[in-house]
């Protein structure tokens, strides 16, 4: 499961998205995207999403890369964590 947030990724929906599924036993992997919890340059909100890696191209990659990294995990293998924190 994908979230994107227009938002910090601390303590935003994707994590009460992954909590309420871990609650309900449901065991899939839930990738978080936000803004980082860091000062970012100012600039339009177009350019500080581009630098921070928001785009919907961008996105879109980080997911079909999850996704091909979790075709080739043995079944039942441990989650991996991406440079990002997330889980896939």
């Amino acid at each position: 499961m994908a979230v994107v947030e227009d938002n910090s990724r601390a303590a935003g929906v994707g994590s009460a998205v992954a909590l309420a599924l871990g609650d309900a036993g449901v065991d899939v992997p839930v990738r978080r995207f936000g803004i980082p919890e860091q000062f970012l340059a100012h600039a339009k909100r177009a350019e500080v999403l581009a630098d921070i890696g928001l785009t919907p191209v961008e996105i879109a990659g980080r997911i079909s890369a999850g996704l091909a990294v979790e075709e080739r995990r043995p079944e039942g293998g441990p989650p991996v964590a991406s440079a990002q924190g997330e889980t896939t």
